[in-house]
C-alpha cells in the first residue's frame, strides 16, 4: 500500500529567505523512511534520491521520476514546503511538508493526501505521514 504514496514525496523551492533557499540546493539521498508508522523497506529507500535546483524539484523513485516546483515558507513553525507536480508520478497533485535543515540533513514530513500541512515529523498509522530523514550527497 505505502508503495503507491512513495513517488508522490519530493520538491523545489518558492519565496522563502535566500539562506533556506540556497541551503537546500543540490542532491539529497534519503537515510531513513516512515510511512503510516512502518519502515520503508531498504532497498527501496537506497534507491530514492531527491535533486533541488534553483526553484525545481526531481525525485527518482523505484515507480519512476517526479518533477515540478517547489515552494517554501521559512517563517512558519514548523518550516513548509509545498511540492507542486508538473511532470511524472505527481504531476498535477500538490503535496504539503514540513520540514527541518540541520546542516548536512534534512528532515520532511508529507501530507501525503489532504488539505493541511503536518504540524510534526511523526509517522504513525492514523495519521499516514510519510516522513524522510535526507542527507546532503556529497
Amino acid at each position: 500500500m505505502w508503495a503507491t504514496w512513495l513517488p508522490c514525496l519530493f520538491l523545489s523551492v518558492g519565496a522563502v529567505p535566500v539562506d533556506d533557499a540556497t541551503e537546500l540546493q543540490g542532491t539529497w539521498q534519503v537515510k531513513s523512511a516512515t510511512l503510516a508508522g512502518e519502515p520503508v523497506a531498504a532497498e527501496i529507500v537506497r534507491q530514492l534520491r531527491l535533486e533541488i535546483r534553483g526553484r525545481s524539484y526531481s525525485v527518482t523513485t523505484t515507480a519512476g521520476p517526479d518533477e515540478g516546483k517547489l515552494e517554501l515558507d521559512a517563517k512558519a513553525s514548523p518550516k513548509r514546503m509545498k511540492f507542486i507536480g508538473v511532470r511524472g508520478l505527481n504531476k498535477d497533485r500538490t503535496l504539503l511538508a514540513v520540514y527541518e535543515l540541520n546542516g548536512d540533513e534534512l528532515k520532511i514530513s508529507y501530507l501525503m493526501r489532504g488539505e493541511t500541512y503536518p504540524t510534526d515529523f511523526t509517522s504513525t498509522a492514523e495519521n499516514k505521514h510519510f516522513v524522510v530523514v535526507y542527507e546532503r550527497k556529497k
